[in-house]
């Protein structure tokens, strides 16, 4: 696979709304030809494409199953082998681990600013920046209810009961 058909597979897997995992092994040809030092990558924020792993396998995952939990099974089943890189987006949130012979390590700041541009394109209101892609802004209180609360502490402050408020939508 080239460069851009992995990276669009990886814009696909960030962007997918549920949970979900990829698996990226060490690649052949045109990826490895161009490729940089793993460790300078997961410093940059990049995507393991650049550092030679191709995007072998992407797909949904069981919701609040833990990534180390999934990595065993994974390992158990052979859908991974040392050397793979794992991403995990659970709950909008994207974690990145190694897979070694014995054991799994976690990789921070892999795929951050990959995060980021995915969150930029998919977000509905850009005020919500945040490393978690289309999320919600917190509602801020109507006029309405802003007017009622004053008015319940006017009347407490004068001592006596609040003021009677009217619906205007009667």
């Amino acid at each position: 696979m080239d460069r851009e058909e992995a990276r669009k597979r990886e814009a696909g897997f960030l962007s997918y709304e549920g949970d979900a995992a990829a698996v990226y092994r060490f690649g052949t040809g045109e990826l490895m030809s161009r490729s940089e030092p793993l460790e300078r990558v997961r410093q940059n924020g990049e995507s393991p494409i650049m550092s030679g792993y191709d995007l072998i396998l992407t797909g949904p995952i069981t919701q609040d199953v833990d990534a180390p939990a999934i990595l065993d099974e994974y390992r158990a089943n052979g859908f991974v082998k040392p050397g793979d890189v794992v991403a995990f987006k659970q709950a909008g949130e994207v974690t990145c681990w190694y897979v070694d012979q014995l054991s799994c390590s976690k990789l921070p700041g892999l795929l951050g600013h990959y995060l980021a541009a995915a969150e930029m394109s998919a977000e509905g209101n850009y005020n919500q920046i945040d490393g978690i892609i289309n999320n919600e802004a917190p509602k801020p209180p109507s006029i309405l209810d802003n007017l009622r609360q004053c008015q319940e502490e006017a009347g407490k402050s004068q001592g006596g009961a609040a003021l009677p408020s009217r619906d205007p939508e009667r």
